[in-house]
């Protein structure tokens, strides 16, 4: 059956992403609270659209790909995290090495920035000819910078004079789909999108081995011998580098949503990942060991980590701002709820779904389950839970009153001393297991209108665009 396929307007892709977020089934997504991360500030940037996060020393640098391009943040207090300077020049990545900063701006080439000062001070940079080469990212050896060029491959410059790059050449692969690069001696380590690692030799400038990884290969961060890559809706991966003609993946872990930038320190690996930001302990990367998350604002992009007086510091790009977190358990009860939404679809008799309170700080959390809407139980109602330890509560749905409500959990927690549950029950606002799929309708790119019931019968394709 051939599909039908519908190019849409950007914009509605959002409203879709929710009715998708609905989900089928009795299921709730999985959305963790503060475990081993200890939220201190947040700056908004509105509007905006954040992707990465750079932090060097008591600053940090965010990369807005819209409005204000880089914005610059006094972070030595993380708790009040303080503007210093925006600059109009759209950002996508970045990365600091002593004074200088380096912007990559997709199809804007990239910037560089003196940041010897309090503020960054632009003074040069490099456009492609033509504007069709995306610079996603790229990484700093002595005075030669790699950038990963997507469709061409690899570009280098020398960049010896301050803000006056020289092109050197291009490195192409196999396959190009290049969104970013690390160093380490002579070789060079790609993430290649689609097509997985690549391994180049920087003395005969070709590629000499390729690792083929699930999903979309995007950043790639080194530590030793080791390659942590972030592979967007397939998690993260380890693959060991300690014979580059010769890579082997070792370890592959899923993550909240789909993971993007990432930062490591002493072997914890900050990522990005959509919905959350995660920590990972790759001390042995034959066995990656979630350490920690907190679920983000919005859409968590790009996470940088680094140590700080009181501790390590790990900062995330969401989006919509920048939050600042310090490593470690809570040191007050800390409450973490999975799941923090259930749908029970339809319901005949009664069902039950099991909920599992864990308590991440290091004082014992009282809890009292209240505000339950009518049809639905909760055993049981009032318990503690000794730190590091976890409660399961069953949440039981009868009677065929369409419900959507909530169930607050009221603890000890200074944090979060009221936690919402959204629960479902009968629910019409999203489409259930096995029922047809509700009729809407969806602009094309010729400004013609499509209604799903059209196509009844068919293998419906729908096709999302942005103007990047």
């Amino acid at each position: 059956m051939r599909p039908a396929i519908i190019p849409t307007i950007l914009l509605l892709f959002l409203s879709l992403l929710a009715m998708a977020a609905g989900g089928p089934g009795k299921s709730g997504k999985q959305k963790a609270g503060i475990d081993n991360l200890e939220q201190q500030g947040h700056s908004g940037v509105n509007p905006a659209h954040v992707m990465d996060v750079e932090i060097l020393g008591d600053r940090a640098y965010v990369a807005v790909g819209f409005t204000n391009g880089l914005e610059t943040y006094d972070i030595s207090d993380p708790a009040n995290p303080v503007r210093l300077q925006a600059q109009d020049l759209a950002a996508w990545a970045a990365r600091a090495y002593g004074n200088e900063l380096f912007t990559f701006r997709r199809n804007r080439g990239f910037q560089t920035f003196d940041i010897s000062g309090s503020r960054p001070v632009a003074i040069g940079g490099y456009d492609p000819t033509g504007n069709d080469i995306l610079y996603e990212n790229g990484v700093l050896q002595g005075t030669t910078l790699h950038v990963a060029a997507h469709q061409v491959g690899i570009d280098s410059f020398d960049v010896s004079v301050s803000g006056a790059p020289v092109f050197l050449n291009n490195i192409v692969l196999a396959e190009n789909d290049c969104w970013d690069v690390e160093v380490s001696g002579s070789f060079l380590f790609a993430a290649n999108g689609h097509h997985g690692m690549s391994v180049v030799d920087l003395v005969t400038r070709t590629e000499i081995a390729v690792v083929p990884l699930p999903g979309l290969t995007n950043h790639i961060l080194l530590d030793g011998n080791v390659a942590v890559l972030s592979l967007g809706d397939a998690g993260i991966a380890t693959v060991d580098i300690s014979s580059p003609a010769a890579p082997l993946l070792l370890d592959t872990a899923s993550t909240a949503g789909c993971a993007f930038g990432s930062g490591i320190l002493d072997n914890m690996v900050a990522v990005g990942s959509w919905t959350a930001l995660e920590l990972f302990d790759v001390s042995d990367p034959a066995n990656i060991v979630k350490a920690g998350w907190d679920s983000t604002k919005t859409w968590a992009m790009g996470a940088d980590i680094a140590p700080h007086a009181n501790g390590d510091l790990v900062a995330v790009a969401d989006w919509r701002g920048m939050t600042t977190y310090l490593v470690g358990p809570d040191a007050a009860p800390d409450i973490d709820i999975s799941s923090d939404r259930l749908d029970f679809g339809e319901v005949s008799l009664q069902e039950d779904l099991s909920v599992e309170v864990s308590n991440t700080g290091i004082q014992t959390l009282t809890v009292t389950v209240g505000s339950i809407p009518s049809g639905f139980t909760v055993t049981p109602g009032i318990f503690s839970v000794a730190p590091g330890g976890s409660q399961t509560v069953v949440v039981s749905a009868s009677g065929t009153g369409s419900v959507k409500d909530s169930i607050e959990y009221r603890s000890n927690d200074p944090d979060e001393s009221v936690k919402k549950q959204f629960v479902y029950k009968n629910n019409t606002s999203f489409p259930q297991v096995d029922s047809p799929a509700p009729d809407f309708c969806l602009k094309d790119i010729d400004d013609y209108w499509h209604y799903l019931s059209d196509y009844r019968g068919s293998v419906v394709f729908i096709e999302f665009g942005g103007l990047w």
